[in-house]
């Protein structure tokens, strides 16, 4: 069985404090370069445990929209959430890439 991904929202430098005034109540690290630092650290970990890691790109627009589709009011967990449904959706692709691949080694 194939390890299930792991999905790390990633931000871009230049859209870290839109999100920090986006989520207030969200306990944020004091600058980009922290959050930097603890996401690679959080991507290595995953990826020593076997995890596929996947950098799910977030943007404000993205995620705001994201969450008016799935009524989160919560942003805490919405920001994991968006992060996982991402994961899943490249662990599917992942697993359907596989399948093509081993239905044309058999082919041949």
């Amino acid at each position: 069985m194939t390890a299930r991904g792991v999905g790390i929202p990633w931000f871009r430098r230049e859209q870290y404090d839109a999100f920090r005034e986006l989520l207030p109540n969200r306990d944020w690290h004091d600058s980009y370069d922290d959050w930097l630092h603890a996401a690679e650290q959080l991507e290595q970990s995953a990826r020593d445990a076997g995890s596929p890691v996947y950098r799910i790109d977030v943007t404000p627009d993205s995620f705001t929209a994201w969450c008016q589709t799935v009524s989160h009011l919560d942003a805490n967990p919405s920001l994991a959430q968006f992060a996982a449904t991402a994961a899943r959706k490249l662990d599917a692709e992942r697993a359907k890439s596989k399948v093509r691949a081993n239905a044309r080694k058999r082919r041949r």
